[in-house]
């Protein structure tokens, strides 16, 4: 009985078995349309024009009809006009070269016509699947020796044209081979190479035809041969144009003789019958673009055989790994961020599971953010060692590597340090995002006296340098006069060190925004940013004995027409960011001083790239739904440790601190990052996730002195900021501004008979909120009233001070883990700066104010990270430019 049981079972186990094989056999050989609508883009130029069109070849409607909607690109399409390059050589760039990820990121989004066809009249949404690529006939002229392997290593027709002297049999398979590379990283989609079609017998020579023919049988027979993978699949449109019914007008599509590449007799056909090299439709002898003829046959074979490769690829999709390569990087044996004293030891060690991607061709990656700039594990000709840069350690096919332990760095002087290890499925020695998996892990270096009770920045840390000016510019807005809004440093600038022989110590150099935008038409483009030396500062009261700086790029309009709404009193910030995923990007915020009506409320902040003739930039977005009186001022990098202890990741932090208390009564700061995890900018128009880290009352919530910052005065205005992580491990977050510490402070005008009286704007006089004094409590009746004024209306106080406030990082940590509000840190530590600046009276005093009374004395801040240097600019200093005064922290 349990043998009749056994048999039984056996028979229904083989029976199902079958079953399952036949819908497995039946699947794979189905050339039946998909069941719901698929994304299909098509890269051609004039040959694939004609091929798609109604009129001639009929291949659009034709794909309609079976179920894919079509878009395709054409002359002039996508970012560097990528869509003019379609020759062998060029699909190295496409697929392969640094931009790819752009241009393939553009691609795989595009959904629109240009070409004229008919398609599906609703988009499916998505990206496209299929991902048609054809090169057009002068591809046909190969020379070079047919038999010849594939080129490998450093192919020099890679982003050639068909008209090079590399283009050979040879140089063009090793194109094909390296494509193979980034294809097997994208399972998730179809990729068909259209041959190129064959040149008429006039425009080509036999050598020449009989190459193309041998380059267009390996790519069918021998280019797929080991790739394990069914999303990839040739159509030989070469061999289907080179048979006709007996003229190029009749073609011999369905007959059973002649060269074809079809669905035939229940299997793929790829057949020559006839011995021909040439073409068989050209529409003319001179002119080697198909005829109707030949590209209707084209189109009567092709669809078959895509339905077949689709429906091939879906029968494998169950299988298909959808799970990235998992990188890992500890420290000292933990994932989490750790601290260390110099000279302690250190381990970094990195592991790496490729999961299904195992023999994948890739690039490693293992890189380290220090506090003098990056640098990368270099494993080339077996030097193992750490060098400066940034660069790929290791070209080589993903395999399983158990933990191993990196050599030690040398020297780790007390800082901050991020360490990252990962993988890219693309080997071409780019850092490719759409494939990179990758970890990191934070160190944070303590000098060797340090205890926990001295970690905090104090006052006594800085040590005042000296300043320097600025270089004359041109006329308004290429110049520094009236500018200044915003400055960041950028590390890698001015390599010459501003041409001295002798290194000042000064490296890098600064980015500084020149003349305002002025409204109603007068100077809409202000705000220019130029890039300029940094010399060694002087430390006088003599303007004359000041050293200048030197302009390394001019003055250049950053903005890409995204903030050109915001002309009036506008708002600026910039902070220079080299973050491994988006390499080395400018970040912008732009505003100004009202934000009231609809014009008014645009995005606010973008990114560019360094070099000004080519800013590249990126954005605009919003800072989640903040108002935008409290995000669009100053902007500065948060440590990447604490950032991803604390904010998720957010690197970059930004706010404002606007007179009147609109912003908050008190700087207000977010952490954000405006770009996705494989490193692209988000769409413009996103309103970005923040991180609150400090956010006080607004007057437009409260108009008592409350939930504010310590003696907070309405004039109060504070225009930069930065995170200090010293050398010595001293660390501070900080706001720099102007202070109100008046007797008394109004919304009003200057009076005239002195600074200690105030003149309050009569249209609002009897507001109290319009006038207090210092304890917050209104003034006394006697003094809300308007008088005779010397100044521009706006907020006034009898004192003013250019001041430094210090913030702990501690504080902030507890405000974005929620444990508490956004209005209780203060600062615990504020320092007076007016006795190292100039303070000259300015002409312009109906703006600017006069001695105590003297408004915008500072405006923002840079900080050189790796040389422990501030840099902060005094307004109207220079005449009418700015000033760069440099304290070291110690």
């Amino acid at each position: 009985m349990k043998d009749v049981k056994k048999t039984i079972r056996l028979a229904i186990g083989c029976a199902l078995l079958f079953i399952l094989l036949s819908q497995v056999i039946a699947m794979g050989s189905d050339t039946s349309p998909p069941a719901s609508q698929v994304k299909l883009i098509f890269i051609h130029h004039s040959t694939g024009e004609n091929w798609l069109s109604d009129e001639n070849g009929g291949l659009g409607s034709v794909l309609m009809q079976n179920n894919y909607f079509v878009s395709d690109t054409y002359y002039g399409w996508g970012p560097d006009s990528i869509g003019d390059r379609t020759d062998i050589g060029n699909w190295y760039e496409w697929f392969n070269g640094p931009s790819s990820s752009t241009y393939l990121s553009a691609l795989y989004a595009e959904s629109s016509q240009s070409s004229s066809y008919s398609r599906l009249s609703s988009d499916p949404g998505g990206e496209n699947i299929v991902v048609m690529f054809k090169s057009c006939f002068p591809n046909s002229n190969l020379g070079g020796n047919s038999g010849n392997p594939p080129t490998s290593g450093d192919n020099p027709l890679r982003g050639q044209d068909a008209s090079s002297e590399y283009m050979t049999v040879e140089n063009a398979k090793g194109i094909y081979i390296d494509l193979l590379n980034y294809f097997a990283t994208r399972q998730d989609k179809l990729f068909v190479a259209i041959t190129a079609p064959p040149l008429s017998s006039s425009e080509t020579s036999s050598g020449y035809a009989a190459n193309a023919r041998a380059f267009n049988n390996w790519l069918i027979n021998e280019w797929l041969a080991g790739y394990p993978y069914k999303n990839v699949a040739v159509f030989d449109f070469y061999n289907v144009l080179t048979s006709n019914g007996g003229s190029s007008n009749v073609n011999d599509a369905g007959l059973s003789g002649g060269n074809h590449h079809r669905w035939w007799n229940g299997a793929v056909e790829h057949v020559q019958t006839l011995t021909s090299n040439i073409s068989a439709y050209p529409t003319a002898s001179d002119d080697s673009h198909p005829t109707q003829a030949g590209n209707r046959k084209a189109t009567q074979e092709f669809i078959p055989l895509l339905n077949y490769f689709y429906n091939q690829w879906k029968a494998q999709a169950p299988a298909l790994c959808t799970m990235s390569p998992v990188a890992d990087i500890k420290a000292n044996g933990s994932d989490a961020r750790i601290s260390i004293s110099e000279g302690d030891p250190l381990a970094i060690t990195i592991s790496l599971d490729p999961v299904c991607h195992a023999g994948v061709s890739g690039d490693w990656w293992l890189v380290a953010s220090t506090p003098d700039g990056l640098i990368f594990f270099d494993v080339s000709g077996g030097t193992l060692a750490w060098q400066k840069g940034f660069s790929v350690s290791l070209k080589y096919p993903l395999i399983t590597l158990p933990s191993y332990q990196v050599p030690a760095l040398s020297d780790m002087r007390a800082g901050s340090y991020t360490f990252y290890f990962g993988v890219d499925m693309n080997m071409n020695g780019s850092l490719d995002m759409d494939s990179l998996a990758y970890d990191s892990v934070g160190v944070e270096v303590l000098p060797a006296s340090q205890t926990p009770g001295q970690s905090s920045l104090q006052p006594a840390d800085f040590q005042y340098l000296g300043a320097f000016r600025l270089p004359d510019g041109g006329e308004r807005p290429l110049t520094f006069e009236y500018g200044g809004n915003a400055m960041t440093y950028y590390p890698d600038g001015d390599p010459t060190d501003g041409g001295d022989e002798i290194d000042d110590g000064y490296h890098g150099s600064l980015f500084i925004s020149g003349h305002e935008r002025m409204p109603y038409g007068e100077l809409p483009d202000g705000n220019q940013v130029a890039e300029v030396t940094i010399p060694v500062p002087v430390n006088s009261k003599d303007l004359g004995a000041l050293n200048y700086a030197q302009f390394v790029q001019g003055f250049k309009d950053v903005t890409g027409g995204l903030f050109a709404a915001y002309d009036e009193i506008p708002r600026m910030g910039m902070e220079y960011l080299n973050h491994p995923v988006t390499g080395p990007k400018i970040h912008l915020s732009f505003g100004q001083h009202f934000h009231m009506t609809p014009e008014q409320q645009m995005p606010t902040h973008a990114w560019f790239d360094i070099d000004l003739s080519t800013p590249d930039t990126k954005g605009a977005w919003y800072i989640g739904n903040q108002t935008l009186y409290s995000v669009n001022e100053y902007i500065f990098a948060i440590p990447q440790t604490w950032a991803d202890t604390n904010t998720g990741g957010r690197v970059l932090a930004t706010g404002r601190s606007r007179s009147g208390g609109l912003s908050g009564m008190g700087p207000a700061l977010f952490a954000y990052k405006p770009w996705d995890n494989n490193g692209n900018p988000y769409q413009a128009g996103t309103r970005l996730s923040e991180t609150v880290l400090l956010q006080y009352a607004a007057s437009t919530v409260t108009s008592d002195i409350e939930r504010c910052l310590n003696n907070y005065q309405a004039p109060d205005e504070w225009h930069g900021g930065a995170w200090i992580t010293s050398s010595t491990g001293k660390t501070g977050v900080l706001f720099a501004g102007t202070k109100s510490n008046g007797t008394k402070y109004w919304y009003g005008y200057v009076n005239a008979e002195g600074p200690d009286l105030p003149c309050v704007d009569s249209a609002q006089a009897s507001e109290a909120w319009l006038c207090r004094l210092s304890d917050g409590t209104p003034c006394p009746d006697s003094d809300r009233k308007e008088c005779t004024h010397t100044s521009e209306k706006g907020w006034w106080s009898t004192r003013f001070d250019a001041q430094i406030l210090l913030y702990s990082p501690d504080d902030l940590a507890s405000v974005a883990t929620g444990q508490t509000q956004p209005y209780e840190p203060q600062p615990y530590a504020v320092m007076d700066i007016d006795d190292y600046l100039y303070l000259p009276d300015s002409s312009e005093t109906i703006g600017y104010g006069t001695g105590n009374q003297r408004l915008d004395r500072i405006s923002d801040v840079a900080y050189d990270r790796a040389h422990d240097l501030l840099f902060i600019l005094e307004n109207m200093a220079d005449g009418a430019k700015p000033v760069v005064h440099v304290w070291r922290v110690r």
